[in-house]
């Protein structure tokens, strides 16, 4: 039996972390983990494009993105979190677009592995460079008129 079991709190809140890795997700967390009631998981791709990934140094490509929603929506996840940013500097049109791209994506990937339409909440913050980023002086994507 593994120690968490005896701490169902714990393991509420755990599930709710997103790893630096995300193929780290099922081989440390699942390990016998069967909640009473499965919450929503909660992810930060940050952007839509590999490419806005790179910029901001994301290491996190939309593969590895989508292997992971496969084992999730495999296991029966079907609330998911997904946070994204915007605004960031050398941001295109076609960047933000993918944003919704990529959520279709991953809605595609639970119908497939689930036969289920999953729950998926998303959340796009607005950019604010700060004084410890690298982008730091950066402004945001100047409006277009």
């Amino acid at each position: 039996m593994n120690w968490w079991a005896n701490y169902p709190k714990i393991i509420r809140i755990f599930l709710y972390l997103c790893p630096a890795a995300p193929e780290q997700f099922f081989t440390e967390a699942d390990g016998g983990i069967v909640p009473r009631k499965k919450m929503g998981l909660t992810f930060a791709p940050e952007a839509g494009s590999d490419r806005m990934r790179r910029v901001i140094n994301k290491q996190l490509t939309e593969q590895e993105i989508m292997d992971t929603f496969t084992e999730v929506f495999q296991k029966g996840w079907l609330s998911i979190k997904l946070y994204f940013m915007v605004g960031l500097p050398t941001e295109t049109k076609e960047d933000i677009e993918a944003v919704g791209q990529l959520v279709d994506k991953i809605r595609d990937q639970a119908r497939k592995y689930s036969g289920k339409t999953p729950q998926i909440r998303v959340n796009a913050s607005t950019f604010v460079p700060k004084a410890t980023h690298p982008s730091n002086g950066s402004r945001r994507t100047p409006k277009k008129n």
